[in-house]
């Protein structure tokens, strides 16, 4: 009997040693995962926080990352031996030891290519793609074009927070929303030119009753009759059958989210941020094209509904768990940033080794 339970421990131990192999890989892939991309999240959400302190951003690429797995097990024989004739007893001992030891290597993404990256405006064709995918257009346009004509769309916003409140939001917010309007409609439209950076530009002609239609040629001042206009991503004068756009930067996209930080009272107070004012009132960026998207809030304590949560300034910086808008804004902007930056550098994505010899 002490022979048979001996024989089924080796067994059970020897095909842990077998499986172990295979159940490492499920497990670890998935932790690691879970680890990348949540470090990822939180270090653009730390960065957006630093823009509304007026610190520099900071980015880590992870580089390589190794680990090891290493099982240990050892069997052995207790035994009694009676030699005045009485019975023998022999009892099996086991062990069994497991470690795993991680390394990553991460690397500050800086040079000359990447500071072009992050301050170079975004590409028009690349924006209108995103909008083709299934993001609002007001959205899109909200965060990432900063003028259409001569409408503006805060320019002032895509730097450090401006003392002063942008003028003309309104009728930008207003062509944003008549343009998302019409597109659900069917009735405004736009696909990429034969002509690099350049994007052609509908109205449906049926339509050119529309009280819509009009309001949006009345706002970016076309003629009445256009229906299809050649939109430019240059810095020029618009003209009658022609609409000039112009975007923002990844940097820019950062510092316009920035400025609806929540901040605690004892920060303004003391002047660590900047306060911006409209007619001598505090002004509200919820109300901005970007700001109506996006809010990160302040907690003296950890948040209990955070989605995304970084400590910062003695206190903790969250967005919440039921702020679905502002999820889905962090969504595109992930997106934006993996788009827009490494557009002239090798991939460095980490890659993962696990030794999996049982």
């Amino acid at each position: 009997m002490v022979q048979a339970t001996f024989l089924m421990t080796m067994v059970v131990h020897l095909t842990a040693c077998r499986t172990f192999g295979p159940e490492a890989i499920q497990s670890s892939q998935l932790d690691y995962n879970k680890s990348l991309s949540n470090g990822v999240q939180q270090e653009l959400l730390l960065n957006i926080v630093r823009l509304r302190y007026r610190e520099s951003p900071f980015f880590l690429n992870p580089g390589n990352l190794t680990t090891s797995f290493k099982t240990s097990a050892s069997f052995g024989l207790n035994g009694d031996l009676n030699l005045g004739g009485g019975s023998d007893s022999l009892s099996p001992s086991t062990g069994f030891g497991y470690s795993h030891a991680p390394t990553v290597v991460y690397t500050p993404v800086q040079g000359k290519d990447f500071v072009r990256d992050l301050m170079t405006p975004l590409d028009p064709s690349e924006l209108f793609f995103l909008d083709q995918s299934g993001w609002d257009l007001k959205r899109v346009f909200g965060l990432a074009i900063e003028r259409i004509n001569h409408l503006n769309n805060a320019p002032s916003a895509s730097g450090p927070t401006p003392e002063q409140a942008p003028p003309g939001l309104e009728d930008f917010k207003t062509l944003i929303h008549l343009l998302s309007e019409l597109q659900q409609e069917g009735s405004f439209g736009y696909s990429q030119s034969s002509e690099e950076g350049s994007v052609n530009f509908f109205l449906n002609p049926d339509n050119e009753n529309d009280p819509k239609v009009n309001a949006v040629k009345r706002l970016l001042e076309l003629s009445p009759a256009s229906t299809e206009l050649r939109l430019h991503h240059e810095e020029q004068m618009q003209d009658q059958e022609r609409i000039s756009i112009g975007t923002r930067s990844l940097l820019g996209i950062l510092f316009y989210l920035s400025h609806n930080v929540q901040a605690p009272e004892s920060h303004r107070s003391q002047g660590w941020v900047t306060v911006t004012h409209k007619d001598g009132d505090p002004f509200d960026w919820s109300n901005t094209p970007a700001g109506q998207y996006f809010k990160v809030l302040y907690s003296e304590k950890p948040p209990v509904n955070g989605f995304l949560s970084v400590p910062y300034k003695k206190g903790h910086y969250y967005i919440a768990d039921e702020d679905l808008n502002t999820k889905s804004t962090f969504l595109l902007l992930l997106h934006l940033q993996s788009l827009q930056a490494g557009k002239n550098h090798e991939d460095n994505s980490p890659t993962l080794t696990i030794p999996i010899g049982g």
